[in-house]
């Protein structure tokens, strides 16, 4: 830390409230026009509206109070990962009693003060005790240590830290809109149901299949990882279908998915899939491993329509073999299942391209907001 910037206790330099809640049994005191955020909203980071609404009546019988813009928040209490994050506000709300609230001063800057203690949201949420079952309090609040540069200082890091942030806005945008022309190209092709390279372009006839007839399963079972103890120095990708993928790595050698690639893994619960290129184990029995029964049937284009099905799957039941083998999707000859596959691969590349992009800028901000907000560069 520089010799001229300070160590204060957020009580040292800040107001810190919380709010209340209107009893939700009387209808008078819901649904009006003052704003009233719930500690679920933290994980907004920068907050311009709330879901609920309470009325003027609510406000007065209750012990929630209006908040200004810029003031930040943090998590008393909430589900999952949600004590201990912290948010600003960019409009006027009131707030549950789950939440604290730090007001805006002029001796600090709250963009500032808001960067540095997201930054720090394993050591405040660990503020409650391992356990962390009373959760956070005021006083806990009050007594965070914050690093407080001159204010002039203070703007000239958030500058920076915002510039990174915008950058990586500007990436999730590429990735958004290159997913989206993936799916427009997919959803013309079908409407259309015609060949790409070909003078006529109507000369092909697309079947109807069933994807019981194309794609053969295969059990997990002797695939799945014996221990959870990842580490990302281990080489081998230990998967799932849902949004994560990849759960983490591990260097076991026995039990690898890697011959008859690639495949579709399927959760037969939820119905989602990921289509799967490379060696790898799996976490879950849930899971359904699919491949394809005909040579010439191209999986990627495959999975790729078995995305667009309307299927809405039954609570805690398994599905493959019950329904969703059953389900229909329409394919061309194999030659141009390979050439519409071709394209769809350049959009996943560019994507992918996209992805490592944005990995980097975030390491990247996450690295430069610790050197900043400690001190330890100057600006």
């Amino acid at each position: 830390m520089l010799k001229t910037w300070k160590k204060m206790k957020v009580s040292e330099f800040a107001t810190v409230v919380t709010g209340g809640t209107p009893k939700t049994s009387q209808s008078e005191y819901w649904s009006g026009d003052i704003q009233w955020m719930s500690s679920g909203e933290v994980n907004e980071g920068r907050v311009y509206s709330t879901k609920k609404r309470i009325t003027r009546l609510g406000l007065e019988n209750s012990n929630a109070q209006i908040l200004p813009v810029d003031s930040v928040m943090i998590a008393l209490a909430g589900q999952g990962k949600t004590r201990g994050m912290t948010a600003i506000l960019k409009t006027e709300t009131t707030c549950n009693q789950s939440l604290a609230a730090i007001l805006p001063s002029p001796s600090f800057d709250s963009e500032y003060l808001y960067l540095s203690l997201s930054s720090r949201y394993k050591e405040i949420r660990a503020m409650s005790g391992s356990e962390g079952r009373s959760g956070l309090n005021l006083k806990m609040i009050k007594s965070i240590e914050v690093v407080l540069p001159d204010l002039g200082t203070q703007k000239k890091i958030v500058t920076k830290i915002k510039a990174l942030e915008n950058a990586i806005s500007l990436t999730d945008q590429l990735l958004t809109q290159t997913e989206l022309l993936k799916k427009g190209f997919i959803s013309q092709l079908l409407a259309r149901k015609s060949k790409l390279f070909t003078h006529n372009p109507y000369d092909t006839k697309w079947r109807a299949v069933q994807l019981g007839d194309i794609l053969e399963y295969e059990q997990p079972t002797k695939y799945i990882v014996d221990g959870t103890n990842y580490h990302s120095s281990n080489q081998l990708p230990v998967l799932t279908a849902g949004k994560t993928f990849v759960l983490g790595y591990t260097d076991e050698k026995e039990g690898v998915f890697e011959e008859g690639l690639p495949v579709i893994i399927f959760d037969d619960f939820t119905t989602d899939m990921k289509y799967v290129d490379f060696p790898f184990k799996i976490k879950s029995s849930a899971m359904k491993i699919l491949k394809g029964k005909q040579k010439g049937n191209n999986i990627k284009l495959i999975y790729e329509l078995m995305k667009g099905l309307s299927f809405s799957p039954a609570n805690h039941k398994r599905h493959w073999i019950s329904e969703y083998q059953n389900l229909f999707i329409e394919l061309p000859d194999p030659d141009e299942q390979e050439r519409i596959a071709e394209i769809i691969d350049q959009f996943d590349k560019q994507a992918l391209v996209n992805k490592r992009l944005k990995d980097k800028q975030i390491e990247l901000k996450r690295g430069l907001t610790k050197e900043l907000l400690g001190g330890r560069i100057r600006v």
